[in-house]
């Protein structure tokens, strides 16, 4: 579990959404370029 607000969550989500890395709706996640989201990603 992540010590973060919602808000946050959503707001990162969106963040990654907008650049095609994944598709977030109503809490599902999915993952649409992974090799693009773990060079987003800390280490």
């Amino acid at each position: 579990m992540l010590g973060v607000r919602r808000e946050h969550v959503t707001e990162a989500a969106g963040h990654l959404q907008a650049a095609g890395l994944i598709h977030y709706n109503r809490g599902k996640i999915d993952v649409l370029d992974r090799p693009g989201l773990e060079s987003r990603v800390c280490e």
